[in-house]
């Protein structure tokens, strides 16, 4: 089912950039290709090393034993193959204890971690004037808002869809599936990976934060659900005057 929008009228206030740190990216980037290389390397030497076995069992005599044709097979192929592994183990390991660091120790008694901590924090509550904007129905009611924020108790704040079942197709969904958010309130990213951006200094605009006003009505979107329940089909409810979409 499609849907046409109405957008509100009102310039979009101007959204501050966020430069994140650009540590974690570079050595995110770091890892992802040394664990590359070392993938790479494997398997050169697992091709390699069936080349060395085929040619091996053609010059080696087969009245031989077996412990001395192993023995001929074990050549520097299969133990700089040994090597390899033994540095992949020990690269997981590395990664594994790095993790459980900054986990469960680095909050505690790393310094420089609970300063990047605060600030943190101060960069959430400074992102608080960079929410999306809110999705209104052709009312224009707050009271019938289809998507706004709402701060709980602990003061946090969180996304809400009144009707995120019946409308999902149109919001879009947290697996990356195309809808108003991404199109609306989607972070403006280029043609390079997230993580060489921060690496390289480039900020990571978010397109806006102001409100919107969609022709969509809600009641009628919720008797349409009603209707469609337990049924295979769609419903198309349009202005034939102004072709907007209900």
């Amino acid at each position: 089912m499609s849907f046409l929008l109405l957008l509100q009228s009102p310039t979009p206030t101007a959204v501050a950039p966020h430069v994140p740190e650009n540590m974690p990216a570079l050595l995110t980037l770091i890892y992802v290709g040394g664990f590359a290389l070392i993938i790479l390397l494997l398997l050169v030497s697992l091709f390699r090393n069936r080349r060395r076995l085929r040619a091996t069992a053609v010059a080696v005599p087969e009245d031989l034993p077996t412990e001395v044709k192993k023995r001929l097979g074990s050549t520097s192929t299969n133990r700089g193959l040994r090597g390899l592994r033994w540095l992949f183990v020990m690269l997981a390991l590395g990664l594994l204890g790095f993790h459980l660091y900054w986990a469960h120790y680095a909050h505690e008694k790393n310094e420089k971690f609970q300063e990047l901590s605060y600030k943190d924090l101060r960069n959430r509550r400074l992102s608080e004037s960079t929410l999306r904007g809110w999705m209104l129905d052709r009312s224009g009611k707050l009271d019938r808002a289809l998507a706004f924020y709402r701060r709980d108790s602990s003061g946090n704040i969180t996304r809400q869809y009144p009707m995120d079942k019946a409308m999902a197709h149109i919001f879009g969904s947290d697996r990356g599936d195309p809808g108003l958010e991404r199109a609306l309130f989607g972070v403006q990213s280029g043609a390079l990976p997230e993580a060489l951006q921060v690496v390289k200094g480039e900020t990571l605009q978010n397109k806006g934060n102001t409100d919107v006003v969609l022709t969509i009505d809600r009641d009628l979107q919720q008797a349409a659900v009603d209707q469609l329940k337990g049924k295979h089909g769609a419903v198309v409810v349009l202005n034939p005057q102004t072709g907007e979409l209900l």
